[in-house]
């Protein structure tokens, strides 16, 4: 047996922004840009830790956060 908490993962801190910009197409029409950065400094912590000790891998983490990723959509309004 092992103390209750033993088994953590590091700390993560993820930063994701957002613009979005409006363009007036006339009076009637009107365009919309979107663009979405997620995990903008690449912080790929691993979490859900290894934690059955007869397994291969002990207390190393089974999963990782995503990377850095980036989308971006257009739309009119009408």
């Amino acid at each position: 047996m092992e103390p209750a908490g033993s088994n953590r993962a590091d700390a993560h801190a993820q930063m994701d922004l957002k613009y979005v910009q409006n363009v007036q197409l006339g009076k009637r029409y009107n365009a919309q840009i979107d663009i979405d950065f997620f995990n903008v400094f690449n912080s790929q912590t691993g979490y859900s830790i290894q934690n059955q000790f007869h397994l291969a891998n002990y207390s190393t983490p089974r999963t990782f956060f995503d990377p850095r990723r980036f989308q971006m959509a257009f739309k009119v309004q009408f």
